[in-house]
C-alpha cells in the first residue's frame, strides 16, 4: 500500500509539473490569434501588437484573456458593406456580435474570420443641419489625380494665388514656370507656362534666360553656359517659388533662381505687367531687374569653379529664395525672404527688407535694408545686406539634419482688423515632415512670437526646444477613422504641408493655398494600432499639389484653416451646442519636442464622442479616465471649450464638404492652451457614430449584470439603430458611471 501511494504521488508530481511547464509555456510565450477578414471589411483588436498585412494577422494574447474585437466594415467609393459573417474556429457567432463589437476568452489557438456583403448607405438623419448649408461642389473637370489637391492643381508647388479683377479669374503661379487659372477656387485649368522656356533632357519647363536681360547677366557671372542643361547639382534654370502682387494697376512678379542644392548661390528678380492674362498668354513682362542675391561665398570672393570648392565656400548669412511681398501698415512695400542653407546656427533663415513701390526693387537709403550682413553677391551693385531677422533656424545639432534645413518659405502680411504681423514658415524637410507653423508681432519688424509666447528669431538657446518653435498651422495628417481606421491609399489624409500663400477672394474672405502630397505605406495600408515603428516605410506620392482652404480667425486674433479643402461653402458658422452633440473624428497637432524632423511623420486621428456636457476620446476610454475630469462647453465668445486628452482647446465651427466621403459635414478647428492645434469633421459614415467605442467603453465600467441590461436594451433596438438611440442610452450609463465614480 505504502509502494502504491508513493507510485501515486510520484506520478501527480509528474503530471503537475507537465501541466505546469504546459501552463508555463503557454503563459510566457502566449498564444497566437489569427484575424482573417474578407471582402470590404477588416477588425482591430485591443490594442494589441499586430503582425501580417490586413487581410491575415496574429495576436499574441494570454490564456484566459479577453479580446474586445472591433468589426469594421469598408467603404468603397459611394457603397457601403455590412457584416455578414463572424467565425470562432469555423464556428458561426454572427448573433453575438452587439454594436460592431465581439468579445471572446482565449482558451487555445484560435482562428477568427470575418466576411461582409454590400449594404444600404446609412440614413443621415443627424447630417440634416450640414446639408442644409453644403451642396455638392460642381466638379467640371474630374481626373485621377484630382484627389492630390484642388482639381487639376496637380504638381502645382509653392504656389501664389492672386485675383485678376478685369478678368474675374484666379491665377495660381506656382514653380518649375507653371500657372492655372479658376473662377471658383476649386476647378482648375489652363495649365501653362508663364515665362519663355527652353528645351531639356527631362522636359522640365525651366527659363529661357534670354527672356530678361537681368537674369542673362546674373546667370553670365555664375557660371552658367549657354547650353547648360537643367541639373538640380548645376546649372539650374528652374523658376522657384514665384510671389504676385498687385498696386496701382501694376502686377509685380517676383520669382527666385538658385544655381545648386548644396549652397545658397541664388536670385530674386522682378517683372511686371498692367495685364495679367495678356503677359501669360503671350509670355511678355516688362522687367524690373535683380531686387536681391547671394554668391554662397563672402563679398569679393569668387563662386567656386566646383562642387568640392563648393561645399567648402563661406555661405552667405542668406539664401535668395522663396520672395513674399506685401503691404505694411504704413502702406510701403516689403518683402521677407529666405530659408535653406546658411554655415551654421546663425545662418540661414528668414529676412526682411522693404522695396521700392514704384520700381518693384530695394529701396534705396532705408533702415531695413541697412541691417544684417553683408550679402556677397558678384553683380556689381555694393550695399547689398541680409535686412532684418524674423526667423532662425536655432541650434539643433546632434539631428541627423542640419540647422540650415528648418525654416523655410516665409509668408508673411499685415491683417488691419487684428492689427497684427503674421508670419507663416515651412518648417522641417520638404517632401518629408514640413508643417506651417505662425507666428504674430504687433511691429513689423518683430519680435515674432507663437502662442506659446516663443520667438521665431530665437536661435533655440533657451529652455523651450528648438522643434517647438512656431504655432501649428496645420501638419501631415490622416482622418483615419472617417477611413475606416487606415491609412490607405486616398484622400483620408495629406503629407509634408508647405510654402503657404495666404490671400482675399473677391468678395473679402481670407484663404489659405499651400502645396502637400498623399501619403501611403509602402506595399499595404496602415493598420490602426499597428507598432510606430511602421510609420518609417511611409512615402509620399508623386509631386505636392496645391490645397486650397478657408481661413478662420479666433476671437483672440489668430488665424486658422479648416480641416477640409474649399468647396465653394460661405462664411456660415454654428454655434449651437445641439450640433456639437455627437462624434467626431478628431487630430491633434503640436511641435515635438526632440522630434527627428528627417523622417517622414503624420498626425492621426481617433473618435471623440460629445454627450451632454462630455467630449470622451478613445485615448479617454482606454485609460479609463475619469468622467468628471473631462468636459464640453461653450466659451461665451462664439466658440466652444472642449478638453481632449488633457488639453483645453477653444475650438471654432464651419459647415464644409467632405471631401473624403462625398458628403457634407461639420467641422471645427482650434488652438489649446499649450499652443497645440486641433481639427475635427462630423461625418456620417459607419465608422463613426452608431459604430463608435464610446458606448462600449462606458458601458464596460458598470458591473456586469448591469452591462447584461443595458445590452439587452441596445439589441432591442435591432440590427440598424439610430443615432439618438444609441446616444440616448450612452447619456443614460455616463450618467451611471459618473454617479458611481
Amino acid at each position: 500500500m505504502k509502494k502504491f501511494l508513493v507510485f501515486l504521488l510520484i506520478v501527480f508530481l509528474v503530471v503537475a509539473v507537465v501541466a505546469g511547464a504546459g501552463w508555463y509555456f503557454f503563459y510566457s510565450n502566449g498564444i497566437a490569434v489569427f484575424v482573417e477578414t474578407f471582402d470590404h471589411g477588416y477588425l482591430t483588436v485591443d490594442s494589441k501588437n499586430i503582425e501580417g498585412t490586413d487581410d491575415k494577422y496574429r495576436i499574441d494574447a494570454r490564456l484566459g484573456e479577453t479580446l474586445n474585437f472591433r468589426i469594421i466594415p469598408q467603404r468603397d467609393n459611394k457603397s457601403y458593406y455590412v457584416l455578414d459573417e463572424l467565425t470562432v474556429n469555423g464556428v458561426d457567432v454572427t448573433d453575438q456580435v452587439s454594436m460592431l463589437q465581439y468579445r471572446t476568452t482565449v482558451y487555445k489557438k484560435m482562428t477568427i474570420t470575418a466576411t461582409f456583403k454590400k449594404g444600404t448607405r446609412p440614413v443621415k438623419k443627424d447630417a440634416q443641419a450640414a446639408d442644409q448649408h453644403v451642396k455638392a461642389p460642381t466638379i467640371k473637370t474630374p481626373n485621377q489625380t484630382a484627389y492630390l489637391g484642388s482639381l487639376a492643381a496637380y504638381n502645382i508647388k509653392d504656389p501664389s494665388v492672386i485675383y485678376d479683377e478685369s478678368s474675374a479669374t484666379y491665377y495660381a503661379f506656382g514653380s518649375e514656370n507653371v500657372v492655372v487659372q479658376s473662377k471658383d477656387l476649386i476647378n482648375w485649368t489652363g495649365k501653362t507656362t508663364y515665362f519663355e522656356t527652353v528645351a531639356t533632357d527631362d522636359a522640365t519647363l525651366v527659363l529661357n534666360f534670354d527672356q530678361f536681360n537681368c537674369v542673362k547677366k546674373w546667370a553670365k557671372q555664375h557660371g552658367y553656359r549657354k547650353d547648360a542643361r537643367y541639373s538640380t547639382e548645376q546649372n539650374n534654370r528652374a523658376v522657384l517659388a514665384p510671389d504676385i502682387i498687385y498696386t496701382k494697376g501694376t502686377y509685380y512678379l517676383y520669382f527666385s533662381i538658385s544655381k545648386s542644392e548644396n549652397a545658397n548661390e541664388s536670385a530674386i528678380f522682378c517683372v511686371s505687367t498692367q495685364d495679367l492674362a495678356t503677359a501669360i498668354k503671350t509670355k511678355t513682362w516688362n522687367e524690373c531687374g535683380l531686387v536681391i542675391c547671394s554668391c554662397g561665398c563672402n563679398a569679393g570672393e569668387a563662386p567656386a569653379p566646383d562642387d568640392e570648392k563648393l561645399e567648402k565656400a563661406q555661405y552667405d548669412a542668406s539664401n535668395c529664395v522663396h520672395p513674399s511681398v506685401f503691404f505694411g501698415a504704413d502702406n510701403k512695400m516689403y518683402m521677407a525672404y529666405g530659408g535653406y542653407y546658411g554655415e551654421d546656427e546663425k545662418d540661414g533663415g528668414i529676412y526682411l527688407l522693404e522695396l521700392n513701390k514704384q520700381t518693384g526693387l530695394l529701396k534705396k537709403n532705408s533702415a531695413i535694408n541697412a541691417q544684417g550682413a553683408p550679402l556677397g553677391c558678384l553683380h556689381g551693385d555694393a550695399g547689398y545686406h541680409t535686412g532684418v531677422v524674423l526667423a532662425k533656424p536655432g541650434d539643433v545639432s546632434g539631428s541627423e539634419t542640419d540647422a540650415r534645413n528648418i525654416v523655410s518659405a516665409p509668408e508673411l502680411f499685415y491683417e488691419k482688423k487684428q492689427g497684427y504681423y503674421y508670419l507663416l514658415t515651412t518648417y522641417g524637410i520638404r517632401e518629408k515632415n514640413q508643417s506651417i507653423r505662425i507666428a504674430r508681432a504687433q511691429e513689423l519688424t518683430g519680435p515674432f512670437v507663437d502662442l506659446s509666447g516663443f520667438s521665431m528669431a530665437d536661435n533655440g538657446k533657451s529652455s523651450k526646444d528648438q522643434y517647438e518653435k512656431g504655432t501649428v498651422l496645420y501638419a501631415g495628417y490622416n482622418f483615419d477613422m472617417s477611413n475606416g481606421g487606415k491609412a490607405a491609399y486616398s484622400n483620408a489624409g495629406k503629407a509634408s504641408p508647405g510654402s503657404p500663400c495666404v490671400f482675399r477672394t473677391a468678395t473679402g474672405k481670407w484663404m489659405l493655398a499651400d502645396q502637400a502630397q498623399i501619403y501611403y505605406k509602402v506595399g499595404t495600408a496602415l493598420v490602426a494600432g499597428e507598432a510606430e515603428a511602421a510609420r518609417a516605410e511611409l512615402t509620399v506620392d508623386a509631386a505636392p499639389s496645391m490645397e486650397v482652404r478657408r481661413v478662420l480667425w479666433t476671437k483672440t486674433g489668430w488665424p486658422m484653416v479648416l480641416p477640409e479643402m474649399y468647396a465653394g461653402e460661405g462664411s456660415s458658422t454654428f454655434t449651437v451646442s445641439k450640433l456639437m452633440t455627437g462624434h467626431w473624428d478628431v487630430i491633434t497637432m503640436a511641435p515635438e519636442s526632440g522630434a527627428d524632423l528627417s523622417a517622414f511623420t503624420c498626425n492621426h486621428s481617433q473618435i471623440m464622442s460629445i454627450l451632454a456636457d462630455r467630449a470622451i476620446t478613445q485615448k479617454n476610454l482606454e485609460k479609463k479616465t475619469k468622467l468628471e475630469k473631462l468636459s464640453f462647453r461653450k466659451d461665451g465668445k462664439g466658440g466652444f471649450l472642449v478638453l481632449i486628452d488633457g488639453t483645453e482647446y477653444t475650438v471654432y465651427t464651419a459647415f464644409a464638404w467632405d471631401w473624403e466621403l462625398s458628403e457634407s459635414t461639420l467641422t471645427f478647428v482650434g488652438y489649446g492652451a499649450d499652443g497645440s492645434t486641433v481639427w475635427g469633421k462630423k461625418s456620417y459614415s459607419p465608422f463613426i457614430g452608431t459604430y463608435t467605442d464610446a458606448f462600449r467603453g462606458l458601458l464596460d465600467r458598470l458591473p456586469e449584470q448591469t452591462q447584461r441590461i443595458y445590452e439587452a436594451q441596445a439589441r432591442e433596438f435591432g440590427e440598424a439603430p439610430t443615432q439618438s438611440e444609441i446616444d440616448t442610452l450612452t447619456e443614460e450609463i455616463m450618467e451611471m458611471v459618473l454617479a458611481q465614480e
